[in-house]
Parts: structure tokens; sequence; C-alpha cells
């Protein structure tokens, strides 16, 4: 087992446990509730990605002894039905992400940067892992420099609006 996924975790709960005593104290239930829905759906999302891994795992060693040609048909298809549990359970995630939006005084399109700085991360990862399943590990190499640097490109307004602030403190 991966020791970074049990440091992952105890970090969201930590962090969620935080943001539900500030908010409770703060008067705010409502939000302190709905912030440690949103740590736990986090928690059973990289429980769930972990699960498909071992599933995806078992299933290729199976096929490949047995039937080859096939095994990497399962693999895309057992992750993209894995991929819409999640999508699902995303759903809700970004219905509490944009009441929160609404009720903060951060700037909306910031945080939609980071969405999708955050879903690009996931779908170069999976399309990486797809890769190199099927054995074409200089793709996947190729796949994530891409994706970085597509994430740099897309972050720019964000770092344009850091530095603008600091030079405003200076």
């Amino acid at each position: 087992m991966d020791i970074d996924l049990l440091f992952k975790i105890a970090g969201v709960g930590i962090l969620v446990a935080v943001l539900n005593q500030v908010l409770s104290k703060a008067g705010r239930e409502d939000q302190a509730m709905m912030t440690t829905l949103t740590g736990v759906i986090i928690v059973l999302m990289m429980v769930i990605s972990k699960i498909s891994e071992l599933f995806n795992t078992s299933l290729i060693i199976v096929l490949k002894n047995q039937k080859p040609e096939i095994a990497l048909l399962c693999v895309i298809a057992s992750s993209i039905i894995m991929l819409t549990f999640i999508f699902d359970e995303l759903k809700s995630v970004i219905n509490l992400i944009n009441s929160l939006i609404s009720s903060s005084v951060i700037d909306s399109a910031y945080i939609k940067i980071i969405l999708k700085v955050i879903g690009i991360s996931y779908l170069v990862e999976f399309g990486k892992d797809i890769c190199k399943d099927a054995g074409e590990s200089a793709i996947a190499n190729k796949i994530e420099v891409a994706g970085k640097i597509v994430v740099v490109a897309i972050s720019v307004p964000v770092v344009a609006s850091l530095i603008e602030i600091v030079t405003k403190l200076v």
C-alpha cells in the first residue's frame, strides 16, 4: 500500500476537522457540515481509485495470461466505468463548491481555473496510465509533459494576479 495515501487521508481529515471547528465556532454549522461531507467524499474518491487500480491489476494479470489482446480493452472499459461512478459523485462536490464560492469573497474565475487544472490533471493521469498499461511509456511521458504545459498555460491568470497582489504589498 502506498503510504502517501494514508498521509493524504490524514491531511484531509485534519483539515476538515479544523475547518469544521472554525466554522462551528463562527456559527456556520451548515457550512461546517458541508465541509465535513466534502471531506468524506474526497476520501472516498481516493479509496475508490485505489480499489479500481486493484481491480484493474487483477483483471490484467488474469487476462494477459489467457487473452493478451483483450487485456487492454478491459482495462480501458473498467477505467471508464469507474470514472462514470466518480463523475456522479463529483456533481454533488461541484454543487457544494459553487455554493461555497457564492458565499465567499473569492473571485469565481480563479476557482474555475483551479477546477480546470484539477480536471486536466486527472485526465492526464488517466491517459498516462492507459498508455503505460499498453506498454507505451514514451507516449505516456509525452502526455504527462503536455498536461503540465497545459496546466501552466491555464494557471497564468492566477499567477499574474498573485504577482500583482505581491507588488502592491511591497
